[in-house]
Order: C-alpha cells, then structure tokens, then sequence
C-alpha cells in the first residue's frame, strides 16, 4: 500500500521529489534486522519506498503544516491527528483516535522498548569484545552484489514485508522531509553489513545491532565497536525522547490530563527497562509492526482524502517559485475554504508584502 500510494501522490504532485531534489538539499539497528528479517533484498525495497515515499512524505508535511495550530503557550501544534481533526471534520474523530491509539503504542511503547534493546545489545557485545570473523573481507563485493540481486528477484513481496516496512518507520514518523539524508546513511549501513561478510542468509534470530558491530570491526578492528556503541547509546537515547514526545502528543489527543501524562512517563521509564532485558531485538520490534501497519493506513487514508489540498498548497508554492520568489510564503487567506489556524501565520502578510522588494532585487 505504502508503494502504491507513493506511486499515486508521485503522479499526482508530476514527480515533484524529482524536480525539487535540488532544492531539498538546501538509524543502524533498523537496517540490520531488515537484512536479518528480509536479506540483502531488504536494501532493494529500502530504496524503492524511500523513492516514492518521498513524495508521500511531502504531502504529509505539508498537511500537517497548512493545518498546524498555535497554542496559548506560544507553541504549536500539527501532525496527522490535527489536520485529520479540522480537515475532514467532526465525523472522522474516530478516526483521530485509531490514529492517536496506534501512536501511543507503537512508538511510545514499542518502539522505546526497541531502542532500549539496542542500547542494550550494543553495550553487552562491546563488553565481550566480540568482533567479527578472521576472514571476513571488505572485498567480498561481486559476491554480495550477486547475492542482492538475487535476493531482490526471488523473495516475494509478502516475504520482504517485515524489511521494507521497517525501512519506512523513520520516513513516516517524521514530520519533516528528511527522507532524502536518511536514505544514504542506511544504505552505506546496509553495505558494511554484506561487504564485511558478516551476515548469514536465513539467520533471522541474529540481533540487528551485533550484526551491525561485527560489520564495523570485521573491517576496521575491535576498537571501532566502542565508538560505535556511544554513537548508538546517543542516537537511542535521543530517539526515545522523540518517541516519548509523539506518544505524549497522542496522548493528548486522547486524554487532555496531566495525571494522565505521569501516568505515560512512569510506562515509557518501565517499557525502557523491560525493553532492555528483552531476549532479542526482533522480538519487540515485532510488538509494534501491526500497530504500525493500523498507523500507517489510518494516515494514508486521511493524506489520500486531503490530496486535492495539499495540490493546492504545493501549487501556490510553485507559482510564488516562478513569478520570482526565492522563498515562498504560506498565506491563509489564499484558502478561505479551509479550516485553518490565521495565528499560527501572523508573518505571512508581511513576508507577502516583501516579495516584490525581493524579486526587484532578484
């Protein structure tokens, strides 16, 4: 569905990743259990998602940006649930709620015990000082190359699910278009892995971090597991505030109480401790791959309703790109019709006044 519904808003938006890819120059574990899960296959539907899920990644974004909310605070408020709420109405609060549900547990559950794991499994394989085979090669190419090939060829897309889904997670739980950076760092991740010689088809219980370490110093020694492990502890740590960030945003949308977001805080530090001891990676990763599944159609359903406008917003923005502004501005009141926050762009009349100044200058 995710290729299907990338191929439509890649069609629809004519190609649009393409024709701005110029402009929009301006996570280790999960590629391991990919491999592990999937085989060298998994780097083929890796690319292919990230290709077409960008330009589904655009029209969330923009989405979640035309219909974001200024709160009292000053802050701000967007994402899914907000431009599912005041863009189709009251009659699809229902569907606010599988959405909001689906979040919470995913990813301020599931995937925080995952991250946990990782810290975990980095750490106890850097203690043991185990690093990969005496005859591992970083010339293994042609090998691994043939061997990709033929595993893109003969696995069938319902048997790479597991890996190209898992390519997706960090393309679609974010909420700003980075999928463009993303996609080099796990390729070049995926690469060490079937390079270093390291990976053995049909091992689906190897944990994704181990293989990943063993990659790395397979080529480069036992020390570069160290610096591997405090790049994962940092990058783990921050990612469980960030999931802990969108399952109390969910939260919210749930249940507007404070008792109730203690209550989330005290399950996030337990799920991080339980996640932590868990026996494998997989093994809670796969706690959350259905809720995912639900996350993700919940959403594709709410971008496919709201297509016509996200077009709109993505033309303006391509008509203000060819009368001569170099940086487009959003105006509310070019879309009356809309249910939109005014406060959340109290610049953008200013910003509009200040294009023919720009283009003159141009």
């Amino acid at each position: 569905m995710l290729v299907v519904f990338g191929i439509i808003f890649t069609v629809s938006t004519k190609f649009i990743q393409l024709r701005y890819f110029g402009r929009m120059w301006r996570v280790i574990g999960g590629v391991a259990v990919a491999i592990t899960l999937g085989g060298p296959g998994a780097v083929f539907w890796m690319w292919m998602i990230a290709l077409v899920g960008m330009a589904t990644s655009l029209v969330e974004c923009t989405l979640a940006q035309t219909y974001k909310r200024r709160l009292p605070d000053g802050s701000f408020r967007g994402g899914p649930a907000t431009y599912i709420r005041h863009g189709l109405g009251k009659s699809f609060n229902w569907l606010v709620v599988i959405y909001a549900s689906c979040l919470l547990a995913s990813f301020a559950l599931g995937f925080n015990a995952f991250q946990a794991n990782t810290i975990a499994g980095a750490a106890e394989t850097a203690s043991a000082s185990t690093g990969g085979s005496p005859e591992s090669s970083w010339l293994r190419s042609p090998a691994s190359s043939s061997t990709e090939a033929s595993s893109a060829s003969q696995r069938s897309p319902t048997s790479s699910c597991p890996s190209w889904r898992s390519s997706t997670f960090s393309w679609h739980s974010s909420s700003s278009p980075s999928t463009s950076p993303k996609c080099p760092r796990c390729s070049a991740t995926a690469f060490m892995i079937l390079l270093s010689g390291v990976y053995q088809p049909g091992n689906e219980d190897a944990d994704g971090i181990v293989v990943t370490q063993n990659a790395l110093t397979a080529g480069r020694g036992e020390w570069t597991m160290y610096v591997l492990t405090l790049a994962i502890l940092l990058f783990s740590f921050s990612s469980i505030m960030y999931n802990y960030y969108l399952g109390e945003t969910a939260l919210r949308e749930l249940i507007p109480s404070k008792i109730a977001t203690h209550i989330l805080r005290w399950a996030v530090i337990a799920i991080v401790l339980v996640g932590a001891i868990a026996p494998g990676a997989t093994a809670v990763f796969f706690f959350s791959d259905p809720l995912m599944g639900l996350l993700a159609l919940a959403n594709l359903t709410a971008i496919l309703m709201l297509l016509p406008t996200a077009l709109g917003v993505v033309k303006d923005y391509t008509e203000q790109l060819k009368s001569g502004v170099d940086k487009p501005v959003f105006d509310p009141a070019k879309f009356p019709g809309l249910n939109l926050d005014a406060t959340a762009w109290e610049d953008a009349a200013v910003n509009t006044d200040a294009a023919p100044a720009r283009r003159r200058r141009k």
